[in-house]
């Protein structure tokens, strides 16, 4: 029997054994890296197209609230203000009311259905900052629900947001948000709009007549002016009435509208004040045969008030022509009054054709003298600053103020 001992070529072969191994190897760690980076890839694509898909979600939750809301502030200012109008019958108010529920929710439907409407046209992008990225709205449903118990109604929006990433829809978010229909029961039980002060509101909407009207005239002569309702009036001059302002009919009385004056007011013949705020600097009433003057269910903020006695053609004035009558208002003195001026005051004022009024005001410069109230029952009472400042510190619905109408994201699914 014969040993073959000879190991010639023996390493080549192990050589090449162990390089083909080592291809092997290199080409499994090759094909995985491959596919991790791919996964990875895909990853970072996915969180993009996700991060895209939730400011879209931000984006349409504040543009839809911003037109609810703004739509809903507004009828709940003009519907309020039919609810204060002395002037209305019920019946009316109740039309005029139901007109505006009917309107508004029209208006706040169809703005919401158009801006969806060209939001998810096929070739409708919202671009962000970077390039080849953005977010579009795919689809969306609106529906009607009725709650059972408390019989409010609401519409329910499902809206379908896809994040665009290299012209890609990978990830896309189904948001639902819903908001409630407008009727009497939701605006009687709805929160205030906010309030500003008269000094803000005429620095705010000076320059909007739809707001603001300018009454820059110094004297009003016959036949007098014609006061608008539901208008707020700013003077920026002294302004004398030289005419009877008392002919609601004609709207030649101060009824139902605001008043701020940067200086004097002076009434020279009878002026009729009705369901009224006023702020001026000064106030004067003039007392004659044909000067008498009422203010009812009104509010005068001033710093000063004077009374004028004028015996007109020789004739002695009645005592009945003496006085303002005060009924169901408030009249706010800021300036301390002499001993002298609030006999005058109390002379004016106090009498039996007035009543359920307050006049309030302090007798000192001293900032830690009172206020007084006077009412029909007292001349003279105590009361807080908090008292005095919740009678005398005129605000107004700011018309651009927004509340919440309650609105609400019902669910939110990551697709």
């Amino acid at each position: 029997m014969t040993n073959y001992l000879n190991q010639k070529g023996y390493t080549l072969l192990l050589t090449l054994v162990l390089v083909v191994l080592l291809l092997m190897l290199t080409a499994s760690f090759t094909i995985a890296s491959m596919n991790q980076q791919k996964q990875v890839s895909k990853t970072d694509d996915s969180f993009v197209s996700t991060s895209l898909a939730e400011m879209g979600v931000e984006y349409y939750q504040n543009r839809l609230e911003t037109i609810i809301s703004g739509h809903y502030s507004k009828a709940l200012l003009e519907i309020k203000t039919i609810q204060n109008n002395s002037t209305l019958s019920a019946e009316t108010k109740a039309t005029e009311i139901a007109s505006k529920i009917t309107t508004y929710n029209t208006l706040i439907n169809t703005d919401i259905t158009n801006f969806l409407n060209a939001e998810s046209a096929s070739a409708a992008l919202r671009e962000v900052a970077t390039a080849n990225r953005a977010y579009k709205l795919q689809s969306y449903s609106k529906e009607e629900v009725t709650d059972a118990t408390s019989g409010f109604t609401r519409y329910v929006l499902t809206l379908k947001v896809a994040g665009v990433f290299d012209a890609t829809v990978t990830r896309s978010i189904d948001m639902k948000m819903s908001y409630p229909k407008l009727s009497l029961p939701l605006i009687n039980g709805s929160p205030t709009l906010p309030t500003i002060s008269f000094d803000d509101y005429k620095d705010l909407y000076i320059n909007d007549p739809s707001k603001v009207t300018v009454l820059n005239v110094p004297t009003i002569s016959n036949p007098g002016f014609s006061f608008t309702d539901n208008t707020f009036y700013y003077f920026p001059i002294t302004v004398t009435f030289d005419s009877q302002q008392f002919n609601s009919q004609q709207n030649k009385d101060l009824g139902n509208i605001k008043v701020l004056a940067a200086d004097g007011v002076f009434f020279l013949k009878h002026v009729r004040i009705d369901n009224s705020f006023l702020k001026v600097k000064t106030i004067s009433f003039t007392f004659s045969s044909n000067a008498k003057s009422d203010i009812l269910n009104s509010t005068l903020v001033t710093n000063t008030i004077g009374f004028t006695l004028e015996n007109t053609n020789g004739n002695n004035i009645k005592e009945d022509d003496k006085r303002v009558t005060l009924i169901n208002s408030n009249v706010c003195i800021e300036s301390p009054l002499s001993s002298s001026a609030f006999a005058q005051v109390k002379s004016s004022f106090k009498h039996g054709d007035s009543s359920n009024y307050k006049v309030i005001y302090k007798l000192s410069n001293d900032v830690n003298a009172p206020w007084y109230q006077m009412t029909a029952a007292s001349d003279q009472t105590v009361i807080t600053q908090q008292q005095k400042d919740t009678v005398c510190n005129l605000t107004i619905t700011d018309p651009n103020g927004v509340i919440d109408p309650g609105t609400s994201i019902e669910d939110i699914n990551y697709n």
